[in-house]
């Protein structure tokens, strides 16, 4: 049990315990004397907007659209960002983003700050995301940033979130966020650090997208026509489910190609195919970790994120265990087939929506990257079912086609995603020594 004592002259106008947590009350005693807050230091502080028109919420081609979702590890990452019409974001004046404004995420993992990069022009925002434009000469952005996912931003925006059924914060709460000035050129270090971090994101993007070109390349589907189509037909001796998006063109178009090529299916490589467990966490540092499909993105795995487990749980769950070259994947919800190799030794079990697949004959960082790959992520979306959530199961994973390429291709490829992943890795310790860095600032 977590115990706080307070004054009564500090109870606030909420009196629920969890608002007064130990954690809590530190960063408040740390920065009571701190006059500047996330109101004061901006020009503009707004929030976002849902999209309302007649027909389809979004389009496949229009004004990019950023949504809670695209906040990942304290980035923004644009691999799963959807669009909505140029008439719908013209009406959404308040929720307009320029380059360099500070975003501010309101549900999912509240409190995460991220800046619009230049190369985003033109974008838009939802109603759960708040967007922060700075008043000139008074904050770096960078630092802001920053600041906002420190332990003194982040558990500020827990404890105005705590207290209600949603994960979620309130827009009127975050403008009294308290921040932290320090000088400017202890800001200027943290912006130098925060641009080196993104300098190595982009040689990761960098590697990824070669390894991207290496594979279309050698399937030679450079010039297949795998655009979705607004109108199409099909034979009613093919129909085995009644979802039109089962038969769109692009999915034939790329199950005909393959076929084509030698190949294989998971089915026959695959020496064990089956979901995790549904674990028993613990708040307990332990050493002991379950991987859930949250930490599974199409790029990396964020084993930062990954909670702890009971060490009896990681011993009894023995069908259940991580192990180096294990294939994980995604199986449940938004971003079901996401798919990932564990390249290490690992105290981990994989949790309940989460598949866990062994195969022989093919590098399981390829494999894995083929699964994340067009012809990869076509095949998954055939295959979920599910009317309310996506699903992936076992038996579908088994059908999913493989061509067989040389050792020498794979090996290359393979070769690209780990160099991939050891500038991802080095961006974001660069990130955390700079959270750290405002942290033993603001502790002096």
């Amino acid at each position: 049990m977590i115990t706080s004592n307070i004054n009564f002259k500090q109870l606030e106008d909420r009196i629920d315990a969890e608002y007064y947590k130990p954690e809590y009350l530190e960063v408040f005693n740390v920065l009571g004397k701190t006059k500047e807050t996330l109101q004061s230091i901006s020009q503009i502080i707004t929030k976002g907007e849902t999209p309302l028109w007649r027909g389809n919420v979004y389009v496949s081609e229009g004004i990019p659209f950023l949504r809670v979702v695209n906040f990942v590890n304290e980035e923004l990452d644009l691999s799963n960002i959807v669009y909505i019409p140029e008439f719908v974001h013209e009406r959404m004046k308040r929720s307009q983003l320029k380059p360099d404004d500070v975003l501010f995420s309101m549900a999912g993992r509240i409190g995460t700050a991220v800046i619009v990069p230049q190369n985003l022009e033109i974008a838009n925002i939802n109603q759960a995301v708040a967007k922060i434009r700075l008043k000139e000469n008074v904050i770096n952005k960078y630092y802001l940033a920053v600041f906002l996912n420190s332990k003194f931003g982040h558990l500020q925006s827990l404890r105005k979130a705590s207290g209600g059924v949603q994960n979620n914060i309130n827009f009127e709460d975050i403008k009294s966020i308290k921040i932290f000035l320090p000088p400017q050129s202890f800001q200027l270090q943290i912006e130098k650090m925060v641009k080196e971090a993104e300098e190595k994101r982009k040689l990761a993007e960098e590697k990824y997208k070669e390894a991207e070109e290496v594979l279309n390349k050698e399937l030679g589907i450079e010039d297949l026509d795998l655009s979705t189509q607004k109108t199409f037909e099909t034979k009613f001796s093919e129909i085995d489910r009644l979802d039109p998006e089962q038969y769109q063109p692009k999915y034939k178009v790329i199950l005909d190609h393959l076929n084509k090529i030698q190949h294989t299916e998971i089915n026959k490589i695959a020496m064990f195919n089956q979901r995790g467990v549904q674990p028993e966490y613990t708040n307990r540092v332990t050493g002991y970790m379950a991987l859930t499909s949250k930490c599974i993105g199409k790029k990396y795995i964020d084993y930062d994120s990954m909670p702890n487990i009971t060490e009896d749980f990681y011993y009894s769950s023995k069908e259940a265990k991580l192990t180096n070259g294990d294939m994980v994947i995604y199986t449940t919800g938004a971003y079901v087939g996401n798919t990932q190799a564990i390249t290490g030794d690992i105290n981990a079990i994989a949790s309940n929506h989460v598949n866990i697949l062994r195969v022989k004959d093919f590098d399981p960082v390829f494999l894995s990257f083929y699964f994340n790959s067009i012809p990869g992520q076509l095949q998954i979306k055939k295959l979920v079912s599910g009317a309310a959530q996506a699903e992936l199961y076992p038996r579908d994973i088994e059908k999913i086609i493989v061509p067989k390429i040389s050792t020498s291709t794979q090996q290359k490829i393979s070769k690209l995603i780990q160099e991939s992943f050891c500038f991802r890795k080095e961006s974001k310790k660069l990130i955390n020594d700079a959270k750290r860095k405002v942290e033993e600032m603001i502790e002096k």
